[in-house]
């Protein structure tokens, strides 16, 4: 684990390598779960809720979780987002943004990860 990137909900998002055997290193975020006793129940119940989901969901539009570990801390890797979240990239370079362009792929992005969501849990 490398910087911190964000803080989550359930605690900060540092910026990782993941190396497997055989395998290119592959930049990735991990997640992490707060220590604070008080948040800890119901945050690790949350938490792992949150990584069950998305285990589920194998999509191009999709951020694509690669596992979880335990040690004693709990991590969530996921797949690195290089320009950080959306709403955080749309604010930073809005005077970047071709609303044309850009907007339009993007709504169609979100729009196809949510509706291969939707397919898979509600109908």
């Amino acid at each position: 684990m490398e910087e911190i990137i964000g803080e989550g909900e359930y605690g900060a998002v540092f910026k990782g390598t993941l190396t497997v055997r055989g395998e290119f290193p592959m930049d990735v975020a991990v997640k992490t779960l707060k220590t604070d006793d008080e948040m800890q129940e119901w945050a690790r119940n949350e938490f792992l809720q949150e990584a069950r989901v998305m285990l589920s969901l194998k999509h191009d539009h999709i951020v694509s979780i690669i596992g979880i570990c335990w040690s004693p801390q709990v991590y969530m890797v996921q797949e690195l987002m290089n320009l950080g979240s959306m709403e955080d990239y749309l604010i930073d370079h809005k005077e970047d943004i071709d609303p044309i362009g850009n907007i339009g792929l993007w709504s169609y992005q979100v729009a196809n990860g949510k509706d291969f969501y939707a397919v898979l849990f509600f109908i």
